[in-house]
């Protein structure tokens, strides 16, 4: 295994990650729309920074907190409890015209931004499993190549997601309020779908 070859398979696996349809994914594009490029790369940096912290972890070795069924478990109820928090907040928002127009070159702050993409990522055991996941498929690399399988992991994945959100952003300026209550009351479905998804899980382990 060259040093090339470690970038690249973390380039493919970034790119794995970021096209993935989750409620991060739904979170990020309503965010850019709604509240410009600025507010959804500050989403993006509070992602990788929680990607980040799951790879330490994971290069750290430290699997047996990670594979324990009640620590998953927890992990999943607390994001459960999150995400449909965060749900029900878009269903029960509405965007007016006049703030529809202003939405798209307001930029909310930053920190809040970060912290939401931190939490969303964060909280979902199924990003903690995956990390773990390729953490095994690694062990076998030395140091210089976990760096740089990582490392273009992390990046690729933080790059997309700023794709995602200029993209995203630029689309706004055609939008209509009511399309963005449309899209709120998505992505809020969407979440609590997902919340859903973690409260069985949980119930699954917790019921082992």
């Amino acid at each position: 295994m060259t040093l090339l070859s470690a970038l690249g398979y973390g380039v493919i696996c970034g790119l794995g990650l970021a096209f993935m349809i989750g409620p991060v994914f739904f979170a990020l594009i309503q965010t850019s729309i709604e509240k410009g490029f600025t507010s959804g790369a500050s989403m993006a940096v509070g992602i990788a920074l929680s990607d980040a912290i799951y790879v330490l972890i994971a290069s750290l070795g430290v699997a047996v907190l990670a594979n324990s069924p009640q620590f998953q478990a927890w992990l999943g109820l607390i994001g459960g409890i999150i995400m449909v928090s965060f749900g029900i907040g878009n269903i029960q928002r509405k965007i007016e015209a006049n703030r529809a127009k202003a939405a798209s070159g307001a930029a909310s702050n930053s920190f809040v931004q970060i912290g939401k993409g931190f939490l969303l990522n964060g909280i979902n055991p199924f990003v903690l499993i995956f990390w773990f996941g390729v953490g095994v498929a690694v062990i076998n690399y030395d140091l210089q190549q976990k760096v740089l399988f990582f490392g273009g992991s992390l990046l690729t994945v933080l790059l997309t997601d700023f794709l995602k959100a200029y993209l995203a952003n630029k689309l706004s300026h055609w939008l209509t309020p009511t399309f963005m209550n449309r899209m709120n009351k998505l992505v809020g479905v969407a979440l609590i779908i997902f919340s859903i998804k973690l409260f069985y899980f949980a119930y699954e382990v917790f019921t082992l």
